[in-house]
């Protein structure tokens, strides 16, 4: 946007801007101070000689243990139902590129800091990257930022703002902002604050002392459209404004459903309330009491392991100040004795007799009383659980904190599906139209391969699924029992080579094995190829020509034309192939063309290894 065009929706916007900027202030301040406390209380020094029982800590450590340690599964579907889709497959390889290059890991472990500390972490995804062909996302600080308080659900906010510090230079250099014909501001004239050297000729910019620019961005709706605005100055001078572009179909047709390009990741959500859950709300009171009953014991042990205490008659004239010389530890304590009584010899020694019991007792009803709050318990974070507890009762302990856990997992999962699709949004806005982009295929041996646009963003809808890869380990593993006891039953009564091959595919994926290994165990047939290479003619209306050849598996060319979208090319070469089959008379055997082969001594061979875990696994054979 041209200056005179800023300048003019600046005037336009500037009243709206900081009217909701205001809303928000005075909406979300008292949750921003009680947040801010309590980082500033997380941060404090441990007093010399006191200990910190820091529970928040024990509990940060344990959800990035547990969720930094699990690996994220997308999953890709367009809406057109493509098999096997080559754009979907390298949909996913980019994804896994990108995850690794730009050190995604990294990011989730800030999430999941951001998320104990403030119940929410706030992630921006407004920045592409031309040189690498690469969205680029960053973390900001969720107490700098400010929330529609109308609503909660980052898809149907009116407005966003966050604040950032930039130092002035970048913004200088920078080609997406407009610093021509600043307004100038009276806080430059502040003895804090100075204005920016270079640019004294042109505009004002007002900078720290750092030579920081307080940054503001700005996302709103303006005349049916949504906006990303940007703003210096204290908020008076915009020197970005970008409209939102409608990607979808839905949005072409009402842009206000657009998203922002903001991500909130909350790990336990609280309804009707921005930010979720904090670990201190739920260990905070616990843990300080917990500290100062440790620290009483901890006195107390001191106190006992020092010399006795002296008692002396004061009525003897000993000068106090001479003893407490000789005596290195404890107390004196002169006695006033009422005349004719005897204080054993005029002076004695008095062991402390402290009870450290109770505070014991006290501190650990705390502990487990956290446990409950947050569900790890010892089990989870590795170590025996303590009292008479059964097998059984262990067991179930266990199985309570795995619910949990899977619960927290599904929300982290939610929020990194949110960050996929703006991940795609960036691609399909950004990236031009011949831009390549160079991928490491991690499932081929680190092969790399070359990617236009078109080639992996589609311009259909696309369904995005992400799951916890532990928890899939488990619905996996769950899977592959039923599958092995079913598979006497199934393999007898599969019509095509093609059906044998996706129940083994089927199997040896949820195996663990994907990739060129998986590939290369149960590998296309003839058939299988020329059926898939039709599929897009098909869904595309393309009329196939060729008719069925003698010795061509009828079956595996019609159940994967069944799977195709419902066009009249569809329905004409199902119309082949059934006649075909129809003359063939002879219906193909009970067992398939492969199944005395490959697929069936797999199954056999896994069918082994279940009843015999030391059975070497048929991969490695």
């Amino acid at each position: 946007m041209k200056t005179k065009e800023l300048r003019k929706l600046q005037d336009e916007l500037l009243s709206k801007v900081n009217r909701e900027y205001q809303e928000w202030y005075d909406h979300i301040s008292s949750w921003r101070s009680e947040v801010q406390q309590e980082v500033k209380k997380l941060r404090d020094p441990v007093k010399t000689g006191d200990i910190k029982v820091d529970l928040v800590k024990e509990n940060t450590d344990f959800e990035r243990a547990t969720f930094l340690l699990d690996d994220i599964d997308v999953e890709f579907v367009t809406e057109d139902g493509v098999i096997a889709s080559k754009q979907v497959k390298d949909l996913k390889n980019s994804y896994r590129f990108d995850f690794i290059d730009t050190d995604r890991k990294s990011k989730q472990d800030g999430i999941i800091i951001d998320n104990c500390n403030y119940g929410i972490a706030v992630e921006i995804m407004d920045i592409y990257d031309e040189d690498e062909n690469q969205p680029m996302s960053v973390l900001v600080n969720p107490d700098a930022c400010i929330p529609d308080p109308k609503c909660t659900d980052g898809s149907e906010m009116r407005f966003f703002w966050y604040s950032r510090k930039v130092l002035a230079y970048k913004l200088e250099e920078s080609d997406i902002y407009d610093l021509q014909g600043l307004i100038i501001s009276d806080m430059w004239e502040d003895e804090n604050l100075r204005m920016s050297n270079d640019a004294r000729d042109n505009y004002t910019l007002i900078t720290s002392n750092e030579g920081y620019v307080d940054v503001y961005e700005h996302y709103t709706m303006w005349k049916g459209m949504k906006y990303l605005t940007t703003w210096v100055n204290n908020r008076s001078t915009m020197i970005r404004a970008v409209e939102l572009a409608p990607l979808t179909k839905a949005e072409e047709l009402n842009p206000m459903k657009c998203k922002f390009n903001v991500i909130f990741h909350r790990r336990k959500p609280f309804p009707y309330r921005w930010a979720g859950y904090r670990v201190m709300e739920e260990v905070g009171n616990e843990q300080d009491i917990i500290t100062q009953l440790k620290n009483l014991e901890l006195e107390q042990a001191r106190i006992s392991a020092h010399w006795p205490d002296l008692y002396i008659n004061a009525g003897l004239g000993v000068e106090q100040g001479k003893l407490s010389k000789l005596k290195k530890w404890g107390r004196i304590i002169p006695v006033d004795l009422p005349a004719g009584q005897n204080m054993q010899q005029q002076m004695y020694e008095k062991n402390y007799a402290g009870n450290t019991n109770l505070s014991s007792v006290s501190a650990q009803w705390l502990y487990d009383r956290t446990q409950r709050n947050t569900h790890y318990t010892d089990l989870t974070g590795g170590i025996s659980p303590t009292g008479q507890q059964t097998k059984g009762e262990i067991q179930q302990l266990q199985q309570n904190a795995n619910k949990f856990i899977a619960w927290v997992s599904s929300n982290y999962m939610k929020w990194e599906r949110d960050f996929t699709f703006l991940w795609y949004r960036m691609y399909q806005e950004y990236m031009p139209a011949n831009g390549k982009k160079i991928i490491a295929l991690f499932d081929k041996g680190g092969m790399s391969r070359t990617l236009r646009k078109s080639e992996f963003i589609t311009d259909g809808k696309l369904i995005i699924n992400v799951t916890s890869a532990n928890q899939q380990r488990i619905r996996d593993e769950k899977a592959v029992t039923k599958l092995l006891a079913l598979s006497k039953t199934i393999i007898p009564n599969l019509k095509s080579e093609y059906s044998m091959n996706v129940f083994m595919r089927t199997l040896v994926s949820k195996s663990g094995i994907e990739g060129v290994e998986g590939e290369t165990l149960i590998p296309k047939s003839y058939d299988e190829n020329l059926a898939l290479s039709r599929v897009e003619m098909i869904n595309n209306n393309v009329e196939v020509m060729s008719d069925p050849e003698p010795g061509e598996d009828l079956e595996t060319h019609l159940d994967i034309y069944y799977k195709c979208l419902d066009t009249k090319s569809r329905k004409s070469i199902l119309d082949k192939y059934n006649k075909a089959l129809i003359k063939k008379k002879e219906l193909m055997p009970t067992m398939p063309q492969g199944a005395d082969g490959q697929g069936a001594n797999l199954a056999q061979n896994l069918m082994m290894q279940q009843s015999n875990p030391n059975t070497q696994p048929v991969w490695a054979m």
